[in-house]
């Protein structure tokens, strides 16, 4: 889904598993996931900045596992589980309309 980041660098969220009922989304519950996004986007800024400047493959890992953390780290900071975060991120990405105004409240907060 265009805009949105998970909260492992550089990937997409799991799967949920098969016959497994999507959560009902209530405002909380997305006003909680669009502060986590934030979070997560200023976590993905501020690495992607210092993985620029690294040539050493191993330094780079290194960032990278830090930056995975620290996403891991932004999003519980907002009241959600990494699980939780992600098939919320599911969800929303089959429903135009919630992704519009997720993006819209995420630009709100980072303003």
């Amino acid at each position: 889904m265009p805009g949105l980041a998970f909260a492992q660098y550089g990937s997409t969220a799991p799967q949920t598993p098969t016959g497994q009922q999507a959560p009902q989304l209530d405002t909380q519950t997305i006003d909680r996931f669009v502060d986590a996004f934030v979070a997560v986007q200023e976590v993905r800024e501020e690495y992607s900045e210092q993985l620029s400047a690294v040539e050493d493959a191993a330094a780079a890992e290194t960032l990278e596992q830090e930056a995975q953390m620290a996403m891991v780290e932004a999003v519980e900071n907002q009241g959600m589980s990494v699980d939780q975060y992600n098939q919320v991120a599911m969800q929303v990405q089959h429903d135009p309309e919630m992704v519009r105004q997720i993006q819209e409240m995420a630009q709100e907060r980072m303003q």
